[in-house]
């Protein structure tokens, strides 16, 4: 028996390191498999060869990050609303299905429905860079041969000039408070399906509202600024039950090993069912959802599920409705320890910064919410969700919060944004 473990680990170890040098050859397996995922491609397209040629646009959906499932195809149509728009989804079977088939009837997609090796090229990351440019040059023509009139919709993300003027952020927000703005409906048969699967593993969660918990961990390995450290979320925790409430923890952390014997806590492998089931119930039917300002948070948004966003470490940012609440983190000086006040940090260049490397060319370290500043924005949270109570903007709350936005430059995110920040945040702030 020791024999074939030692035999079976050494084989994983062998496939391991084969993987990392075919891995670092990535760009030539591209190139070699480019001819395939052309051909591919373009009989993809053939199959809506009808639709191509009677729409006004076209725009080639693809997916680098989460929040892009919703905020993305939620924009385009508000955007072109009244219009004749076609999306066309490569489906590399890398996105929540959950999320997209809500936007049956609010836009029109098409989906472009990739063979295994065309998805493995792209979800593995061989080639990625070569599929997207060979799919940019080839769309175009295709739409010229088959006669069709329709302008392609350039892609938009944030890029990194962009970020606090211009960005999608802003036309996201600006179109959800116009009259463009379109209700993207929930699935009702999904929902609950995962309900039953809730209470009948967890028959004490009936009668307690919930809240969602998204604790992030981009990579194993490396830092981010936008990573969550779960330490003080205990306390938050806590709290939510005491109050008769449970927590429904998403994103990159077992709670269970976070948190052992935590009562009113429940993650992913707590159920019989797939993570995407429980991301679309963790994202539309919390009272609210706690988490740093990453891609649950346009998801939210488009389902009108507030937001608490917590540890946000870009100040230019906040939420996008004004369900939401927002807390950031504060910078300390690295060399004094001297926390920065608010004047330095909410105004330029600080508040334009959006990556981790020039905070710490600067000297600068992020430094969490602390336990006590959770639970106090979580019970303002509670108040407004769950108890019901008017959210009062007025007294000493409209005179920090007027004090606060004097501060933001005019193109920021933060302040164009209904979003506000927590009183019990702006109470603490070194002004």
């Amino acid at each position: 028996m020791s024999t074939l473990y030692c035999v079976a680990a050494h084989m994983s170890a062998l496939a391991r390191r084969l993987y990392r040098k075919i891995y670092k050859l990535r760009p030539i397996v591209g190139y070699v498999l480019l001819p395939y995922n052309a051909l591919e491609y373009i009989l993809l397209l053939l199959l809506h060869t009808r639709d191509l040629r009677r729409t006004e646009a076209v725009y080639p959906m693809r997916f680098g990050a989460f929040g892009h499932q919703a905020s993305e195809p939620h924009l385009l149509a508000m955007r072109f609303k009244g219009k004749k728009l076609l999306i066309l989804l490569s489906d590399y079977r890398n996105f929540n299905r959950y999320i997209l088939e809500s936007f049956h009837g609010v836009v029109d997609i098409r989906w472009l429905k990739h063979a295994w090796l065309g998805r493995f090229c792209y979800n593995r990351n061989f080639g990625t860079r070569e599929i997207r440019a060979m799919q940019t040059w080839v769309l175009p023509r295709f739409l010229r041969c088959i006669g069709s009139n329709a302008r392609i919709v350039p892609e938009f993300c944030e890029r990194r000039d962009e970020q606090v003027t211009g960005s999608y952020i802003n036309q996201h927000i600006d179109l959800l408070e116009s009259d463009a703005n379109i209700d993207v409906p929930v699935l009702s048969a999904p929902i609950e399906r995962f309900r039953d699967l809730l209470h009948a593993r967890f028959p004490e969660a009936q009668g307690r509202f919930c809240v969602g918990l998204y604790l992030r961990k981009k990579f194993a390995s490396s830092y981010d600024i936008r990573d969550t450290d779960p330490t003080p979320y205990r306390a938050v925790i806590d709290h939510i039950f005491s109050k008769g409430g449970f927590v429904l923890c998403g994103g990159d952390y077992d709670p269970h090993v976070l948190y052992p014997g935590c009562p009113g806590i429940y993650g992913y492998n707590d159920f019989s069912c797939g993570r995407a089931l429980c991301d679309y119930y963790f994202l539309t039917q919390p009272a609210f959802v706690i988490g740093g300002h990453s891609g649950p948070t346009p998801v939210a948004a488009v389902f009108r599920t507030p937001y608490l966003v917590t540890n946000n470490a870009f100040f230019y940012l906040s939420g996008y409705h004004a369900t939401d609440m927002v807390l950031w983190k504060k910078l300390q000086e690295r060399s004094t320890g001297r926390i920065l006040q608010a004047q330095e940090t909410f105004t330029f260049p600080i508040v334009a910064l959006i990556e981790n490397e020039p905070f710490v060319q600067r000297g600068l370290v992020h430094i969490d919410n602390t336990a006590e500043e959770l639970v106090a924005a979580v019970d303002e949270m509670i108040a407004r969700h769950v108890e019901g109570k008017a959210f009062n903007v007025h007294g000493e709350y409209k005179v920090l919060l007027d004090r606060f936005r004097a501060l933001l430059p005019a193109n920021a995110v933060a302040v164009r944004s209904p979003c506000t920040p927590c009183l019990s945040y702006l109470k603490n702030l070194l002004w």
